[in-house]
């Protein structure tokens, strides 16, 4: 067998997983049962919640997970289905924001956000 299609054949086999791991992996279901902080890299409120969580230590306490918006597509567009969900208007929508998936109810601000988080740790 020649060498040269032999290498191409390696080539399209790891460009073919390649696509393919990428076609999955962003086609995921999304969770969205659980407790999610969007925020923005470069955003001062979020800045301050992210403060906050880790003066208190909060990831130890609560669970959640952090989606960044401003450089992530994906986590963009689950940002904009859920605050849809919420029934807030594109033009009230802002960062940081937290989905408390339990009760379906987002959250917007910094001081509002900290609050619900003041709350989740004092009652444990």
């Amino acid at each position: 067998m020649n060498k040269k299609f032999l290498i191409l054949i390696i080539i399209g086999v790891i460009l073919l997983g390649g696509v393919s791991f990428f076609f999955f992996q962003n086609n995921q279901p999304v969770n969205t049962n659980g407790i999610i902080l969007f925020y923005g890299i470069g955003c001062p409120y979020c800045a301050k919640v992210d403060e906050f969580i880790k003066e208190n230590d909060v990831e130890a306490k609560v669970d959640f997970v952090r989606k960044e918006i401003r450089l992530n597509q994906r986590n963009a567009e689950l940002f904009l289905k859920l605050t849809k969900e919420c029934g807030i208007a594109d033009k009230d929508t802002g960062i940081p924001l937290l989905w408390d998936g339990s009760s379906s109810k987002c959250i917007i601000g910094e001081e509002d956000i900290i609050q619900f988080f003041k709350e989740k740790i004092s009652s444990e």
